[in-house]
């Protein structure tokens, strides 16, 4: 499934590239979320990374990711 989060600031973005990193061991590991589609909580993983955009003063992330069991 693919995933976005749009506009971030330039410190979300930090957080996020710092979870990624430190929490995920740069995407790695599993976490959970909210699945906003079937508005229940899954655990996921990243699949290859992730890519930023600029999105004017803000940043987008899309990736792709895995559901797990």
């Amino acid at each position: 499934m693919s995933g976005r989060i749009p506009r971030l600031t330039a410190v979300q973005l930090q957080a996020f590239e710092d979870f990624f990193e430190q929490v995920l061991g740069a995407g790695a590991l599993s976490f959970t979320a909210f699945d906003p589609v079937e508005c229940v909580e899954r655990t996921f993983r990243f699949l290859d990374g992730y890519e930023v955009r600029p999105l004017g003063p803000k940043f987008a992330i899309t990736a792709e990711l895995e559901i797990l069991p």
